[in-house]
Order: structure tokens, then sequence, then C-alpha cells
């Protein structure tokens, strides 16, 4: 067994060599280079005359390119960033708001008296009387669900982000583009 392993093992051997000399003559040879060049120039134009046709085909049966899904990608991407910052923004002035001074929501509320119809101001008046505890637990329980929607507002982008994010790095890593 040993002896038919090294024939083969020998006759592989001689086969590479050849091989080899046969690949060396050839790439040295100008003729084959050149000939090599224009199966590679054709190849191209090839390509190229494809991606143009494809590029027509899907523009007349009113379809998106690659480039195009890419590009739409991108924007989506830049709007989901703004949408982030505006609603960190409108988190921080939910919070601002809450933080305030009692004396600033009082100058406030005059103000906004004035502008309020003559039955919004009865029901003003008529929850007037209530005690300050009472009226403070009101203002806690409007407060609360700012909060707790400022919160999922948070998340809910920041999933989003992730999400898109996850699905790019994805895409990149396998060669594939949209």
């Amino acid at each position: 067994m040993s002896d038919n392993q090294n024939v083969v093992d020998r006759v592989i051997e001689l086969g590479e060599e050849r091989l080899e000399v046969i690949f060396q003559e050839l790439l040295t040879n100008p003729r084959v280079m050149a000939a090599f060049g224009q199966v590679l120039n054709r190849t191209q134009e090839a390509r190229t005359a494809l991606d143009s046709t494809l590029r027509q085909a899907f523009n007349w049966a009113n379809l998106p390119t690659q480039q195009e899904l890419h590009d739409l990608e991108d924007q989506i991407d830049a709007l989901d960033d703004k949408i982030s910052d505006l609603l960190e923004r409108i988190d921080k002035l939910a919070e601002q708001a809450t933080t305030r001074p009692s004396g600033s929501k009082a100058a406030k509320s005059k103000a906004s008296s004035k502008k309020k119809p003559a039955a919004k101001k009865k029901k003003a008046a008529a929850t007037s009387g209530k005690s300050s505890a009472a009226k403070k637990s009101t203002a806690q329980k409007k407060k609360a669900p700012a909060k707790k929607k400022a919160t999922s507002r948070k998340k809910t982008a920041a999933k989003k982000k992730t999400t898109r994010k996850s699905t790019t790095s994805k895409k990149k890593s396998t060669g594939k583009k949209s």
C-alpha cells in the first residue's frame, strides 16, 4: 500500500512541477498576457453594459436600484438621529418644567388664566378650593405619565437605533447591500 502511495505522490509532484513550468512560460509570453488583458477588459465592459441595462429595466419597472436603496437607508438613519435628538430635548424641557419653583408656576397660571374661556375659568375656580395636599397629588399624577412617556420614547428610539445599526453591520459583514 505504501509503495502505491509513494508512486501516486511522485506522479502528483511531477505534474505540479510541469504545470509550474508551463504557467511560468505562459505568464512570460507577451501574446498570452495581451490576450489575458483583453479578456479582462471585455468582462469589465460586459459588466458595465449589464449594470446599465439593469438600471434601465429597474427604471422602466419603477423599482429602486441598490444605490437608491442605500441612499434612502442613509436618509432614514439621519432622520432617526434627528428624532432621537428632538426626543432628548423634549425630555429635558419636560424635566425643567417639573423642577421649576412654584412662584414661576403661579405667574404662568395667572398669565394663562387670562386666555381661558369663561367655562374653564369657572372650573379652575371650583378646583382652587382644594387643599394643597390634593393639589400636589393631582400635579404629581399629571407629571408621572409625562415622565413615563418620555422614558418610553427614549427606550423606543434606542431600540430602533440599535436594531438599524445591527442590521447595517450584518449587511456589511456579509458583504450584501440592500
